[in-house]
């Protein structure tokens, strides 16, 4: 499988500040997978000559003392216009928060964004790392989530 596989996301200066400021008071509770899929036609094909791509998509709400985050997670390989590998996952995070805390949707979008992320991810990478084992394929370790400064 190719390398330079990178999930990064890039923060400004008001993104960081939206996500620090939930981060600054959320706690980690919990983290659960609660959907998974994995389709794979790959048992004839080197793992070298498929493109990997990565995807995520987030939701965030408050619910009383608590910040959830729903994340939905990808993992497609490719050769050519063949989709030969699709691993996905939905992965349910909460955090506890000081009771009566108040954070506008940007916030919470931001957070998840990174620190959420930042979090799940190494739950995500073991998850694809188990799955694609399990499976006799050769073994996948996803890069590293990067958080990244964003310049003008």
């Amino acid at each position: 499988m190719r390398r330079g596989l990178i999930h990064t996301v890039a923060l400004d200066e008001a993104a960081f500040a939206s996500a620090r400021a939930v981060s600054a008071l959320a706690e980690l509770d919990s983290v659960r997978i609660t959907r998974s899929k994995f389709v794979s036609r790959m048992h004839s094909m080197p793992a070298t000559e498929v493109e990997l791509t990565t995807s995520s998509k987030t939701e965030e709400c408050v619910i009383e003392d608590a910040v959830l985050l729903f994340m939905d997670l990808t993992l497609r390989g490719f050769k050519e216009e063949e989709l030969l590998l699709d691993i996905a996952a939905r992965v349910e995070v909460q955090y506890a928060i000081p009771k009566g805390t108040n954070f506008t949707p940007l916030q919470l979008k931001w957070f998840a964004r990174s620190n959420g992320m930042l979090n799940v991810w190494p739950y995500w990478r073991d998850f694809v790392q188990n799955t694609v084992v399990r499976a006799a394929l050769p073994p996948l370790t996803l890069p590293l989530f990067r958080v990244l400064h964003k310049t003008r």
